[in-house]
């Protein structure tokens, strides 16, 4: 049986299309475009997604782990 924590990581590895732990505006930008929505966001729009719970620029593992912990418990991951 998979763990939270390897459901997780293979999500993240979803995102992480270069591999090098981070996701980031572009990177985001890509897999949501593959997953047919028909209104892509646009790079501004996907640089506030993630500046709203990381100020680098890019999401790493565990800040991942941290969003969606956070939402699937209906808290913030702000708080």
């Amino acid at each position: 049986m998979v763990g939270e924590d390897e459901e997780l990581k293979e999500a993240f590895d979803v995102f992480d299309v270069n591999g090098d732990g981070f996701i980031t505006v572009e990177e985001l930008g890509s897999v949501l475009s593959s997953m047919g929505l028909k209104r892509r966001p646009s790079r501004t729009q996907l640089a506030e997604m993630i500046g709203t719970v990381d100020a680098d620029g890019k999401i790493s593992l565990a800040e991942f782990q941290r969003i969606l912990k956070a939402g699937a418990a209906g808290i913030s991951p702000l708080a």
